[in-house]
């Protein structure tokens, strides 16, 4: 299966690095697609399905019912009057935290109990997988730990567009590198401008909350594997294993106000992880208040809602000053040094919080002793 999918991208830009990322992508995490023979349902492991809706039709669902043991339907917006098959749990759910606090409220409440395989997707779950209902059929009993089924991503070559951001390497660091469904580490730093979106800055600032979830003990993976849309299966063995109140911190974490904004999608990025028992788990006084006070500069930082041209207007104004003061020219700088300089000029600001150094690359939430060159600047 991974050798004829491999064979459909062998294209000219495809070097030996990015083929062995697909390559890791595919057997690990690229879920079987099931013969069209195989269509019924699965004859092993109790399977549920956990449906995270808002206002999306429900008529696949009466097929999908067929193919497991019990389907969740979480409805966020207007519940559906649409009759559904006994095996169907509706529970209503209040609009907040898109997809991941659906799984959160899932995990939770402990529903996964009695299953062997859970598999999370999304209302319309068929742009990401659109042979789900066939998967459904045989692939759960193939599970062995977690698995993606956004197979769409993975075996087409279809990837979300990926947004207009500012890439000028000197003040918003470099565009985002994919590899066939997975983000490279060396990128999790990125912080960027949507078009759409002028005022919010630091959108996916994945490094800072990487070190967060982790507690800053683990290096994040090269490349990074993940699911798109949150759309994956996993063995329930691996919730039971982790303590309930790691999805109690977390679960409080992203409700509280001055979290990460956009925390479902960078959530999206981290589940597969979560699921990894040999990685850390959070202790409590990382989820307490004083704590995530430190994350108040990640909502929008600019109430005026500047354009893209004037952050970055203002940055190097900003930089400029500051490289005057200390007997310098910005102008003859190269990006390099104008990087480093960056990074000094920040790491002895004791206004901005401690995390804050995060997003410029550094390993801890102090300041390091040693300049890390490769850093990309970022305007936050």
């Amino acid at each position: 299966m991974a050798h004829n999918a491999i064979q459909r991208f062998e294209m000219p830009f495809m070097d030996d690095h990015r083929r062995a990322a697909l390559q890791g992508v595919l057997a690990q995490f690229a879920p079987t697609r099931a013969p069209a023979s195989v269509l019924g349902p699965h004859t092993r492991r109790r399977v549920d399905l956990v449906v995270s809706r808002y206002l999306e039709p429900v008529q696949w669902i009466h097929e999908a019912s067929e193919r497991v043991d019990r389907v969740f339907l979480y409805e966020k917006g207007s519940p559906t009057d649409e009759p559904l098959p006994p095996n169907v749990v509706r529970i209503q759910l209040p609009n907040i935290g898109r997809e991941s606090q659906t799984i959160f409220f899932h995990l939770l409440s402990e529903h996964w109990r009695g299953a062997g395989v859970t598999c999370f997707v999304q209302g319309t779950p068929f742009d990401h997988s659109p042979n789900l209902l066939s998967w459904l059929g045989s692939g759960p009993d193939d599970v062995s730990a977690f698995q993606s089924l956004a197979e769409q991503m993975i075996h087409e070559h279809v990837f979300p567009e990926i947004p207009d951001r500012i890439t000028e390497r000197a003040v918003a660091g470099e565009s985002f590198q994919f590899i066939e469904g997975a983000l490279r580490a060396d990128d999790l730093s990125g912080h960027f401008l949507r078009k759409e979106q002028p005022g919010v800055v630091s959108t996916h600032d994945i490094l800072s909350f990487w070190n967060w979830m982790f507690a800053w003990t683990v290096t994040p993976p090269d490349p990074i594997y993940f699911s798109y849309g949150a759309h994956f299966a996993v063995k329930s063995e691996l919730v039971s294993q982790r303590p309930y109140k790691w999805w109690q911190h977390l679960s409080g974490a992203f409700s509280h106000p001055d979290f990460f904004h956009n925390a479902p999608w960078i959530l999206e990025t981290m589940w597969r992880y979560l699921f990894d028992l040999d990685l850390p788990v959070l202790t409590a006084d990382q989820t307490d208040v004083d704590f995530l006070q430190q994350f108040t500069h990640f909502r929008t930082p600019y109430p005026q809602k500047p354009t893209p041209e004037q952050v970055i207007a203002t940055a190097r104004t900003q930089l400029a000053e500051a490289a005057q003061a200390d007997g310098l020219d910005i102008q003859q700088m190269s990006v390099p040094e104008i990087r480093v300089f960056a990074d000094r000029q920040l790491q002895h600001d004791t206004e901005r919080p401690p995390l804050y150094h995060i997003s410029l690359g550094a390993e801890s939430p102090k300041a390091s002793s040693e300049t890390d060159t490769t850093s990309p600047m970022t305007v936050g």
